[in-house]
């Protein structure tokens, strides 16, 4: 018998016993992170301009896909990659009102292009936005 750790995508592993080559028992899985909810940006920027004010929308969705309604922890949301060193500004934290979050006066002080936000919250596992520009 043999005993084995098989990851599958980031975050989740299948603890695995393997009795021989043709026959395979899962004994337990894993999943690390913050919890079994997932935040997810539905509305993310596309592109901004330095210092002027944009929205993002973040919802918390449960490990089927559905809207987590009853989430009530602060979300936050964060620079993630920073190719122009620029700052988040505005009100960065906001309590969920109906598993979604709407952040609705950011700001990025500097100019760049990749730039992406990061949300996360306690008891879900966070989220990375897709990469935008922001111009001078």
């Amino acid at each position: 018998m043999r005993l084995r750790t098989l990851s599958l995508v980031a975050g989740l592993s299948l603890l695995v016993l393997s009795c021989d080559n043709t026959a395979t028992t899962v004994i337990g899985t894993s999943i690390a992170g913050g919890g079994s909810d997932q935040l997810v940006f539905t509305e993310e920027p596309t592109s901004a301009t330095m210092n002027a004010v944009f929205a993002v929308q973040v919802t918390v969705q449960t490990s089927s896909g559905t809207l987590d309604t009853t989430f009530t922890n602060a979300i936050t949301v964060a620079v993630g990659s920073n190719p122009g060193g620029g700052q988040l500004t505005g009100t960065t934290s906001v309590l969920p009102s109906g598993g979604v979050a709407s952040f609705t006066n950011l700001a990025i002080n500097e100019p760049g292009s990749g730039y992406t936000l990061t949300a996360s919250a306690t008891n879900a596992n966070s989220a990375t936005s897709s990469s935008f520009t922001v111009a001078q």
